[in-house]
Parts: structure tokens; sequence; C-alpha cells
């Protein structure tokens, strides 16, 4: 990466697929765009994304920042398998 070239600190193209609704809970999942900075070694395209599933309760606010609570869960395997 050059010096003068900044990293990427937000990420773009946030995407959400509804993938279930059971029990009042609505499941989907969210996506973005994450680029690696330019002159990183090849890799694939998965890479420069990142995403997680989003459980919310139906009728609850569509955009978190106004809920009583966010809870955020990480899958240890994933970060030791990385992208698949």
């Amino acid at each position: 990466m050059a010096a003068d070239e900044p990293p990427v600190t937000v990420a773009s193209d946030r995407q959400e697929q509804q993938l279930a609704t059971r029990d009042g809970v609505a499941v989907s999942y969210v996506s973005f765009r994450f680029p690696l900075p330019s002159g990183v070694p090849a890799h694939s395209e998965a890479c420069d994304g990142t995403g997680y599933l989003r459980y919310r309760p139906v009728g609850g606010p569509e955009n978190s920042r106004v809920a009583d609570a966010v809870v955020v869960q990480q899958n240890v395997d994933s970060i030791i398998r990385g992208p698949t």
C-alpha cells in the first residue's frame, strides 16, 4: 500500500437478504463490500467483503440505533478457518 493512500475505513454496498422468519424472529444476512488495500497479495474477491447474520424481533425497529439492545456474537471457528 502506498504511504499516501489511506486505508479503507468505511464499508460500502450494504445489502440485506431475508432468510427466514420463525417464532417472531426475522433472520437476514447482511453483507458489505470492504475491499483490502491495493498492493496486497492476490486474493479471492470474497476477501473484499464481510457479513453477518442479523436476528431481530418481527415488528421491532429496522434500524439498530433505535433498538433497546444489540448483541454481537462471533463464531470462533470462522476465524480459524478463514473465508470459505
